[in-house]
């Protein structure tokens, strides 16, 4: 009995190359970098850092106290985000043009 390959090959009749054949070339293209993801890190290690010490501040004191209920840190990371995407919104646009 033929194999699922080689029938697909007598149905289309010429030789077909799969995946796991021809993976070399797949290797060799460039990692597709976001710049969004990029402008992420920069912004909140440069721009955000009054936020990110809040948000990391809060995330310390709730690890404390493990008995509050319904304790959470959102609107420390919300704001965070807030300051990130005011700090990205003209660069990223800027790359994107």
């Amino acid at each position: 009995m033929k194999g699922w390959r080689q029938q697909l090959s007598s149905i289309v009749g010429e030789r077909v190359v799969y995946a796991e054949e021809d993976d070399d070339d797949f290797f060799d293209e460039p990692e597709i970098v976001d710049p969004k993801d990029v402008l992420d890190v920069e912004c909140l290690e440069q721009h955000c850092q009054k936020e990110k010490a809040m948000y990391e501040d809060c995330i310390k004191r709730y690890e404390v106290m493990k008995t509050v209920e319904n304790a959470d840190c959102l609107l420390w990371f919300f704001d965070q985000r807030h300051c990130q995407d005011h700090c990205i919104r003209d660069k990223l646009f800027a790359i994107l043009k």
